[in-house]
């Protein structure tokens, strides 16, 4: 089983997506997040299938985080 940052590796240009996405206000990308987090899991994107919690965990400290 891969490690939490081995993850985080993995998804980083969709991480890094959601972050670019939140700095811009789309509020529609966001509201819909729960979509995107699906299709990341069903089309089994870096192995989330493994451990789909740590996606969850992921964008959430992103949508969360204030400064980013």
């Amino acid at each position: 089983m891969a490690t939490e940052q081995e993850f985080k590796n993995r998804l980083k240009p969709f991480l890094e997506m959601v972050k670019s996405i939140k700095q811009t206000g789309n509020n529609d990308f966001l509201d819909n997040i729960e979509e995107f987090k699906n299709i990341l899991i069903k089309q089994n994107i870096g192995g989330i299938k493994e451990n789909p919690f740590l996606l969850d965990k992921f964008i959430d400290e992103i949508i969360e985080n204030q400064n980013t």
